[in-house]
């Protein structure tokens, strides 16, 4: 728990019963307080079968992840809308600026013809 700062969700839940062939799932969001490599634990799930047994299964298999800083995530998950708003208008000027200036010179071309 130390290193993240909880955002929502809980670290410890539990539920009365879940019924045959039932799915549950459960969010916890965090953010991490330092860059870096993280190795993600498999989480622990303890449960009661038909009757009181006990037993106790294990979650994903563990794994190492890359935790990045909040402007390299930005940077590569963004989806960097004012930069596509630029180039639309500026791919529309070099377009439309020649057809402009094609359209205008029609009328004239055409006067000078007759």
């Amino acid at each position: 728990d130390e290193g993240f700062t909880k955002v929502i969700g809980f670290t410890n839940v539990k539920w009365a019963r879940i019924g045959p062939g039932a799915n549950v799932s459960h969010t916890l969001v965090v953010i991490p307080h330092a860059p870096g490599e993280l190795t993600l634990r498999a989480g622990k799930i303890t449960y009661f079968s038909s009757g009181e047994t006990q037993q106790t299964g294990w979650t994903s298999a563990p794994r190492t992840v890359n935790v990045l800083e909040a402007d390299d995530f930005s940077r590569h998950y963004d989806p960097h809308l004012t930069n596509w708003l630029i180039y639309i208008v500026l791919i529309g000027l070099v377009i439309v600026a020649p057809y402009q200036l094609m359209c205008g010179a029609a009328p004239a071309r055409d006067e000078k013809v007759k």
